[in-house]
């Protein structure tokens, strides 16, 4: 799989703007889940269990995220490493 450049992630205040809407929905959707497998209104009874899931869905998406970073400076060093590797039987 072919990761895009770094410099076509978005800018920090990007980030910062979408990580309001980001918990936004993560809540949205921990009220539905809840409610929907306990029954109406046990979610707001329950504050704990919203925080959990959000806590839960806010570091599946990290560790995606880093990952992905993981897998495209994966991919640099290989290239990288095959450069230097060509140059030097060149040599």
């Amino acid at each position: 799989m072919k990761i895009s450049h770094s410099s076509d992630f978005a800018e920090p205040d990007t980030l910062l703007r979408q990580a309001s809407m980001t918990a936004s929905d993560y809540l949205s959707k921990a009220v539905w889940e809840i409610d929907e497998k306990f029954g109406e209104g046990y979610a707001a009874n329950h504050p704990q269990l919203i925080a959990a899931f959000m806590q839960v869905a806010a570091i599946d998406f990290a560790t995606a995220t880093l990952a992905r970073a993981m897998m495209y400076h994966g991919e640099q060093v290989s290239d990288w490493t095959a450069q230097f590797r060509r140059k030097e039987a060149a040599e």
